[in-house]
């Protein structure tokens, strides 16, 4: 056990060694005398000599285990030192002391088939942990046989011959022996030996506590500091397995166990239980650092390196630092320097470093010359020096340990090339260290609740539950002054500036995690960074907590050079709103809805629909809210004649009847509250807006309470519109303190409503169930590759129209007839057997648009006229497009008497990728502009919805005598051409124009399909042209439980919530108890949506499927989320208990072995209670 116990430690010193050196520690072997309290003489092994200087000195001797009070080792007595050297294992153990290292010795020695019993004075073990979790370390303790006696003080330890008692309260313990007794004391007995200059003697820090905010302190006055190794957390054994102790025992194979506590606040008993789970799995496949040690309370992620760097972690020494370094620190008034050391120097507890070359002071604190010289460890450096000093002051940070920076300088990108230069140069520096980097040209961060700003800015917002980022300092001070003045509540501001590290993404994953925060509102003029690590966080927040954005127009042109339809439409601005959309996020058009959607946003209170009921005391304002409900996309609420009846009653004779409700300039409080009630019960009213106008006869404080009273009976959203100025800002203040949206106009309240039905509406992409269309089955693709491949050798990258119909029909897409014609004789045969009337199109790669040059003469119902049509085709061409090279004409069956003309088309975003676009088609699309623009990969609700967006879906359900389309159909059209787009990066741009419906059906007459020539010369992976992962078919495997029960293996979809509602309402409450760490009474629709509506990226969920008598059913779940910082990733499995003890648990973890092996991961994790028998 020694050898074994040097071998750990040489290990663990090899670990601490590296990352010392990492860190840019400087280590030296020798011999060290103390001259004075910052000076030290070092001996080398070879009798050189040198004199270290240093501001403080830590003395760090180790510890030495101690005994219990009166009681001296023997034989029979151990320590943990003597216990490691025992040379055979006795038949029984004593531990005295029930803290962590007598568990972890009782633990160690009782999976040896030691009988051990464990004793300690107080009412559980591990004396400093929360009792919840003593308690279940007790009962894992037990489980391994440890025999546990708490609240048993030691009064004496009496040795009769071989024998060993320990007499407890005046009665005898058990006799097993030897006794240990577990516990260490820090080695600073030598310390009475040390003068540091004067009767200044070393402070003794006992417990070094693991907690960045707690950090190793550093004062003037105790110059000399001795640290023992009582580290208030618990330590945590080696992944590895101990091996034979002696030659006669049997080879033994101890696993690792990591015990953690929290000693933080757990908020929610949900996150309480998660947090007191006690044992970690970890599975051998992954190396562990053997020096990690961990903090209470969290779990070791591992870390995962960005390119030469350091991972997500990181970003909590940003945002929550410990100690700053203000380089550039000043004491001239007005510069950014002096603004932000004293942001810095008021940010409570932290330690603060001025850097400044010039100055040895700075406003009375010390000041160092340049980084490098800081006596302590830096979590955050803010550079506030010019540009060009900017690249060299990165380097020394670095260099120094340095953890963050924030740049706020400018003079980079935003000055031209020369700018744009110094920010590529930090970047290339920055390589070698690995820091997360905020800016540059930034204002930098704020976060009221840990009492931090890190800016130039003098004034500090309130604390709030809203965060705010932007990334262009000018208008987004603007924003944060405003949201100030308007006393707006934050949980942290970021600036991100140039973003040249730190993105939206990074900063969105940081907040799902934050509880403060309950709403982000984003102000950005591009999406910049890793755009899928921006999407996967944004869908990871907005599903729990909502996103408002502002962003103004993109001012991109690409309509001019683009070769289809698709292309020409598809700009920008359409793109980031079916990006937004698809997110679940907000888009606000005006800057002062930002704050506004955001509070309103996050209420209790969210409207079914988007009808808005509208009262007023003044009709003019009425008319207005309702006009401007019309022109925002909303609905007026059409009242029920129950409530017209009520309100007759209510109001005098002459009301108009109608919405928007007119209570009369005499309405009081009773009428007020009166037609608010009579309004939330109309079941055809989903949301109410009340209008009060200073008047004589209904007081604004008074009114605003009524209204209160009110809105809290109902599950529907009120609105109010308190307009005027002194007379009813108390009123107005009154309601925002209660939760009521209060506006100071109409118009604002109204479109506050329209953002909140536009939040429900935008979720549901998220959350709301499909129903499964049948498209289980993938397409054959391969025969499409070999056709794009030879195209690209062809240097041919404009599809015919022959081969872009073997795309459609491939993927189930109705096409319509037609043939290649390379002679007027092949024309005349092909229009024979396709059967007339027929339509004759040149083909032609050059010919974009073929109705510019007369390329498409329809109606053709004779051969005579087939001959005179195929001549004007040809004489037009020549005439129109003299250089175009003519392939032949495509000879088409006609459709007729088509009822509409639809496109749907595709094309690659220049920062999104593929998106689809479907509207009203034919020789007019873009002159008409009815089209919408989404997101592949679509399900069947997804292609809903996209078909909803646009004005003909209105005519598609049928239009003057037209007969309706088939929307089913349609849906499924949509659905195969989005996954025809997944399946081929290859695919630039892409048109079906048009999608004709007739007799209700769809059929595609036209065809286009440009390639992307770049993917073509340098092969893409799959699905990088995506920025939403599409379903992972490569993980669906078919298998045989233990019994020769066949299931499939596959990932999770959403059209599985009812399956997954199933299982989970069907089990044991023991296996909710041990999937979930909690007895569910009631397993919510939400829980269901965030465990089958996942982004296959970020996280991967196996269902078991069996299938019998056309009923399926889902028996059983692995799922496994990897960690933000990518480096790890944690498992749970529950299999129902009807398929348990068949092997199922164990294929479903290894198949997620399997996925977290092919991405990279570095830690795979798990949770399992104590009790949970079958998994321990």
């Amino acid at each position: 056990m020694k050898r074994h116990q040097k071998q750990i430690v040489k290990i663990s010193a090899m670990g601490v060694q590296k990352s010392l050196t990492e860190s840019s520690v400087e280590m030296k072997s020798g011999e060290g005398r103390i001259l004075s309290p910052g000076e030290v003489e070092w001996t080398a092994p070879g009798g050189r000599r040198q004199r270290l200087f240093a501001r403080n000195l830590v003395i760090a001797w180790g510890s030495e285990p101690s005994m219990p009070p009166g009681v001296q080792p023997s034989e029979r007595i151990l320590t943990s030192d003597g216990l490691l050297s025992l040379r055979t294992l006795p038949e029984s153990l004593l531990i005295v002391g029930g803290s962590v290292i007598g568990v972890e010795f009782a633990t160690l020695f009782a999976g040896l088939d030691v009988r051990v019993t464990l004793t300690e004075m107080v009412g559980q073990i591990f004396p400093d942990e929360e009792a919840e979790a003593a308690a279940l370390l007790t009962q894992e303790s037990k489980n391994l046989g440890v025999a546990v006696h708490t609240g048993m003080r030691m009064e004496t330890i009496r040795k009769t011959g071989s024998r060993v008692q320990l007499l407890a309260g005046g009665e005898e313990a058990p006799e097993p022996l030897p006794i240990h007794g577990a516990g260490r004391n820090p080695l600073h007995t030598l310390l009475q030996l040390l003068r540091a200059g004067g009767d200044r003697k070393p402070q003794v820090v006992e417990r070094l506590r693991a907690d960045p905010a707690e950090r190793f302190p550093v004062h003037r006055r105790h110059p000399v500091h001795a640290v023992g190794d009582r580290f208030h957390r618990l330590h945590c054994g080696k992944d590895r397995p101990l091996r034979d102790l002696s030659s006669d025992r049997r080879q033994l194979d101890f696993p690792c166990q990591q015990l953690f506590s929290n000693k933080r606040d757990p908020g929610t008993d949900q996150e309480k239980r998660l947090h007191s789970r006690i044992r970690a799995v970890r599975m051998g496949l992954f190396s562990v650092d053997s020096g990690s040690c961990r903090r209470p309370g969290h779990i070791y992620r591992g870390t995962h390196e960005r390119e030469g760097g350091k991972g997500m972690g990181d970003l909590q020494k940003i945002f929550n630092p410990a100690t700053i370094a203000v380089i550039g620190a000043t004491e001239k008034e007005g510069s950014f320097g002096r603004a932000v050391l004293e942001n810095a120097l008021n940010s409570g507890h932290r330690t603060v470093y001025p850097v400044n070359p010039n100055r040895e002071t700075v406003l009375g604190n010390p000041c160092w010359s340049e980084i490098g010289d800081v006596p302590g460890p830096v979590d955050l450096a803010i550079v506030a020096t010019p540009a060009a000093t900017v690249p060299a002051i990165v380097d020394a940070c670095g260099r120094a340990g340095v953890e963050g920076l924030i740049i706020i300088s400018a003079g980079f990108r935003e000055t031209g090339a020369e700018g744009q230069k110094l920010e590529t140069e930090i970047l290339r520096i920055n390589k070698a260290y690995g820091m997360r980097i905020i800016g540059p040209n930034c204002l930098g961060i704020m976060r009221p609740s840990v009492n931090l700003n890190a800016t130039f800015l003098r004034e500090n917002p309130e604390g709030g539950n809203i965060a705010f980022i932007s990334d262009v300092g000018s208008f987004g001070r603007t924003l944060l002054d405003w949201g100030i003045s308007s006393h707006i509540g934050f949980s942290m501001v970021v600036s991100l500036g140039s973003a040249i590290d730190v993105d939206f993404g990074d900063v969105i994953e940081f907040l799902c995690d934050d509880p403060h925060t309950k709403s982000i509102i984003l102000y950005m003029e591009e999406v910049v960074g890793d755009v899928k690590r921006f999407v996967g966080a944004v869908r990871g927040f907005a599903r729990y907590k909502p996103v408002i954005l502002l962003k103004p127009p993109t001012l991109e042109d690409g309509a001019s050079t683009a070769l289809t339809h698709t292309g020409a439409m598809a700009e920008p601005e359409k793109v980031y709103d079916a990006l937004f959309r698809r997110l679940g996020v907000v888009r606000v058009r005006e800057a002062q809805d930002l704050f506004n959607a955001a509070g309103v946003l996050y209420s209790r209170n969210r409207p079914r629909g988007p009808r808005l009921a509208i009262m007023t005391n003044a009709n003019g304002i009425g008319i207005i809210a309702a006009k401007q409900l019309l022109l925002s996309g909303g609905t007026r609420a059409c009242l029920s004649e129950q409530t017209l009846r009520e309100l007759d009653a209510l109001i005098l004779p002459c009301w108009n009847r109608r919405n928007p409700i007119h209570l009369l300039r005499n309405a009081d409080t009773n009428r007020y509250a009166a037609a608010a009630e009579i309004c939330l019960k109309d079941p055809a009213v989903d949301g109410l807006l009340a209008i009060y106008t200073p008047q004589d006869f209904a007081l604004s404080e008074e009114l605003a309470a009524t209204l209160i009273t009110t809105a809290g009976k109902t599950d529907k959203p009120l609105l109010t519109a308190w307009m005027g100025g002194r007379e009813v800002q108390r009123g107005r203040d009154l309601m925002m303190e209660k939760g009521i949206p209060a506006y100071e106009t109409a118009e604002a309240a109204v479109r506050a409503y329209i953002y909140m039905t536009q939040y429900e509406r935008n979720l549901e992409l998220l959350h709301e169930t499909p129903a499964e269309l049948p498209l289980d089955e993938a397409p054959p693709k391969n025969h499409l590759k070999a056709l794009i491949r030879r195209a690209g050798r062809e240097a041919c990258f404009i599809l015919t129209e022959e081969d872009s119909r073997k795309f459609l029909r491939n993927y189930g897409i109705p096409v319509i007839p037609s043939r290649m014609a390379t002679t007027l004789e092949e024309a005349i045969t092909a229009a024979r057997d396709i059967g007339y009337p027929v339509v004759l199109k040149v083909a032609s790669p050059e010919i974009i648009f073929r109705q510019d040059v007369g390329g498409v003469i329809t109606a053709i119902d004779c051969e005579k006229t087939l001959k005179t049509a195929y001549q004007r085709i040809l004489d037009g061409v020549r005439q129109f497009a003299p250089q175009a090279s003519i392939r032949g004409l495509t000879v088409q069956k006609m459709v007729e008497h088509i009822d509409y003309e639809l496109i749907l088309g595709a094309k690659k975003d220049r920062h999104f990728g593929a998106v689809i676009l479907f509207g009203r088609g034919g020789i007019s699309v873009e002159l008409l502009g009815d089209f919408s623009v989404g997101l592949p990969p679509l399900n069947q609700t997804l292609a809903r919805r996209l078909m909803e967006e646009t004005r003909v879906y209105r005519m598609l359900k049928g239009f003057r005598g037209k007969a309706p389309a088939d929307l089913r159909q349609l849906e499924k059209i949509l659905v195969s051409f989005s996954r025809m787009i997944v399946d081929f990066p290859e695919i630039l741009e892409m048109d079906i124009n048009p999608l004709a419906v007739c007799n209700g059906k769809a059929v595609a007459l036209d065809a286009r399909i440009l390639l992307d020539q770049d993917v073509l010369v340098e092969k893409a992976s799959p699905y990088s042209h995506l920025v939403i992962a599409p379903y992972p078919t490569r993980y669906v495997t078919p298998w045989r439980l233990n019994d020769g029960t066949e299931v499939i293996l596959r990932p999770i979809r959403p059209e599985d919530e009812p399956l997954e509602h199933e299982m989970l309402t069907t089990v044991s409450e023991a296996t909710i108890r041990s999937r979930f760490y909690q007895n569910l009474k009631h397993i919510s629709h939400a829980m269901h949506v965030r465990s089958c509506h996942i982004d296959y990226d970020r996280e991967m969920a196996i269902v078991a499927e069996t299938r019998t008598d056309q009923k399926k059913r889902i028996v059983g779940t692995g799922s496994l989320t990897i960690d933000t910082n990518g480096g790890g990733g944690e498992f749970a499995v529950i299999v129902h208990d009807e398929f348990g003890g068949r092997g199922l648990a164990s294929k479903l973890l290894d198949v997620l072995i399997g996925i977290a092996t092919e991405r990279g991961l570095k830690e795979f994790y798990g949770f399992v209670e104590p009790t949970n028998g079958r998994m321990t």
